[in-house]
């Protein structure tokens, strides 16, 4: 008995070591992949990453080029930790684009609750792309409330609204208020008339636009609960990891979305 468990241990440790050594070749070899494929398509073009960082207004200049920007970008962390260096720097590279929109999503909540940590990154990192003189904001949104501005400065002229999720904010928040509906119809405050799709919509997406695109880093290919009803025409783009993402891996997403042909049911 005392062999077989050792040589169960083994077997399993094996299987562990083969599955990591797996894993760090697929991402070796989409970094290679993701290299050779810039060289190749922006080896001509203004899209220099050395340059963004410089000058972020070059990218907007350089994405004149593209025919749809995306007005609101979803990202879906399907990975156990969460860099917020890293997300932070997601969220400034869509300043970059001016995306106004942008929901970071996770299942177990994670950002939500050390919301500040994640802004304190994000502030550091729009310094160190912009500078102390920037005019741009970044809004974040907790429990869809604005969490307090951190800087007191005014006068700014663009804008990222920042949204954090969770599996909570699925549907669970759907059928807390299908409930509420029906307590209040029950009560003679509502009637059933009055339910009607701009209602539901309202309540539970609130003015935000549904994503363009949504970013899933990780292995599985799930969106791990996302709000589905805002998923209908969203361009779902995968990347192995969010963890040391680079602005050209970034770019290179909106790319693709930017060549998708979205026919819309036609």
């Amino acid at each position: 008995m005392f062999l077989t468990r050792v040589l169960c241990k083994l077997v399993l440790w094996l299987l562990h070591a083969l599955l990591v050594v797996a894993e760090t070749l697929s991402l070796i070899r989409h970094r290679l992949l993701h290299r050779l494929e810039y060289k190749s398509v922006y080896s001509n073009s203004k899209l220099d990453p050395a340059k963004f960082a410089c000058s972020p207004s070059s990218v907007h200049r350089s994405l004149h080029s593209f025919c749809k920007v995306p007005k609101h970008v979803a990202v879906v962390i399907g990975e156990s930790l969460v860099s917020y260096r890293d997300v932070a720097n997601l969220v400034v590279w869509c300043l970059f684009a001016r995306i106004p929109h942008v929901t970071l999503y996770d299942v177990e909540g994670v950002m939500k609750k050390n919301w500040s940590e994640l802004y304190k990154e994000v502030l550091r990192s729009q310094k160190k792309h912009f500078g102390s003189c920037d005019t741009s904001k970044v809004v974040l949104y907790v429990e869809g409330k604005e969490t307090t501005e951190k800087n007191g400065r005014n006068g700014y002229t663009h804008h990222v609204h920042v949204r954090l999720a969770s599996n909570e904010d699925g549907r669970p928040l759907f059928a807390k208020f299908a409930r509420k509906l029906c307590q209040e119809v029950k009560e003679g405050r509502l009637s059933p008339s009055d339910i009607v799709p701009d209602l539901i919509q309202k309540q539970v997406s609130g003015d935000w636009p549904d994503p363009d695109i949504l970013l899933r880093f990780g292995k599985a290919h799930s969106v791990f609960g996302y709000q589905p009803w805002q998923l209908r025409l969203t361009e779902i783009i995968s990347l192995p990891t969010h963890h040391n993402l680079r602005l050209s891996e970034f770019l290179g997403a909106l790319r693709t979305y930017d060549n998708r042909e979205q026919r819309f049911g036609k």
